[in-house]
C-alpha cells in the first residue's frame, strides 16, 4: 500500500455506528492500493493510536476528566446531539486530556493495536469508566461514541 500526504483537503462523509463497522472499514483501508492522508491530519499511526487509547480509557479510566458539572450538562448534551446526528466533531489534532502519543508505530502496528483494542473492548463485561467529556456511557453508547470518533478521524483519509 502506498501512503501519500496530499496538500488537498480531504473531508469524506463517513458515518460508522459501531466498532464492528470500524473493523470493516479498516479492512477496506488495508486493501487499498493508495491511501491519501490530508495534510491537516496526523499520520495514520498517530490517528489509530489516539483512537485506540480513547477506547482503552473507557476500560482503564481516562487520565483526566472534565468536571462533574461539565460531564453531566455539556458533555451529556453534546453526546446526545452527536448520537442523534450519527457523527461527532472535535479538534482532530487535540490529544485526549492527560494523554500523549509517545511511541512511533508503523501503519501495520497501529492497525493491529486498533483491532486488538476493539476486541478487548467488545469482550469487556464490567462497568465502563466515565468518558472524560461525556461521562458514564452504557456499553452500547460507548461502542457508538468510539465508532463515531474513529469515523471522524478516518474522514481525513481517502482510500
Amino acid at each position: 500500500m502506498l501512503i501519500e500526504t496530499t496538500s488537498q483537503t480531504i473531508q469524506r462523509d463517513l458515518r460508522l455506528g459501531s466498532l464492528d463497522e470500524v473493523l470493516e472499514e479498516v479492512i477496506k483501508l488495508e486493501k487499498a492500493d493508495t491511501i491519501l492522508v490530508s495534510n491537516d491530519s496526523w499520520d495514520i499511526p498517530h490517528d489509530f493510536d489516539h483512537c485506540s487509547r480513547s477506547i482503552l480509557y473507557m476500560i482503564q479510566g481516562f487520565p483526566e476528566l472534565k468536571s462533574p458539572l461539565f460531564r453531566s450538562l455539556i458533555g451529556k448534551t453534546a453526546f446526545h446531539i452527536f448520537d442523534l446526528m450519527g457523527r461527532l466533531s472535535h479538534d482532530r489534532l487535540e490529544e485526549i486530556p492527560g494523554s500523549n502519543y509517545e511511541q512511533e508505530l508503523t501503519v501495520e502496528d497501529s492497525i493491529i493495536k486498533l483491532r486488538t483494542t476493539i476486541e478487548t473492548f467488545k469482550a469487556f463485561d464490567k462497568i465502563l469508566e466515565p468518558h472524560f467529556a461525556y461521562g458514564r456511557l452504557s456499553k452500547e453508547k460507548a461502542d457508538r461514541a468510539n465508532a463515531m470518533h474513529i469515523a471522524h478521524h478516518l474522514c481525513l483519509i481517502d482510500y
